[in-house]
Parts: structure tokens; C-alpha cells; sequence
């Protein structure tokens, strides 16, 4: 039963993907989080980065021959898997880009 359940997440979800567009995003919000020097980045500005980098992510899976089911399924877990595991991950490790509360006005 069990490894049906794994199986199925398997065959609908690509892990590498959620992976790809959390680490590719993160690096991006993390370069303009170093030019920006005291500014934070913006909520909106790391969401439409979030946005621009699963569309591009998608077409080159899209090109690759990765189904289409399986690309929207995880455009819609990259940002979940995000919030759940990778940014608590980051916070746990000081690498995360600055908030609010760290920039001195």
C-alpha cells in the first residue's frame, strides 16, 4: 500500500523540477538581496521571479518531452515544497535573504 502511494506522488510530481525552480529562484532573490545593499527585496518582486523562473523551468521540461500533467502538478508543489521544507531548511542554516527585521534603516 505503501509503496503504491510513493509510486503514484512518482509518477505525478518530478522532484528534481520542484528542486530546480526552489534553488534557481533562491539564487536569483539572493543576488538582487546582495545588489540591493540595505533595500529588502520586494514580497510581489520574489513572487514574479518565482512565476518567470517556473515558466521558463516548464518550457524546457516541456521541450525535453516531460509530460504536461506531471509539469503543472509540480509547478504547483516547487512553491509548497518551498514554504514547508526548503526555507525552514535555509532559516535553520543563516542562509536565508534578509528580512525585514535585519536591514537597518
Amino acid at each position: 500500500m505503501f509503496e503504491h502511494i510513493i509510486d503514484i506522488l512518482l509518477e505525478n510530481f518530478d522532484i528534481s523540477y520542484c528542486i530546480a525552480v526552489n534553488i534557481a529562484t533562491y539564487l536569483i532573490i539572493k543576488c538582487i538581496d546582495d545588489i540591493n545593499g540595505n533595500k529588502i527585496v520586494p514580497r510581489y518582486c520574489k513572487r514574479i521571479i518565482l512565476l518567470l523562473v517556473i515558466i521558463v523551468m516548464s518550457i524546457t521540461y516541456h521541450v525535453v518531452g516531460v509530460n504536461t500533467k506531471v509539469i503543472v502538478n509540480s509547478a504547483i508543489l516547487a512553491p509548497v515544497s518551498w514554504s514547508w521544507i526548503f526555507k525552514p531548511l535555509c532559516g535553520r542554516l543563516n542562509i536565508d535573504y534578509r528580512k525585514i527585521d535585519d536591514v537597518s534603516e
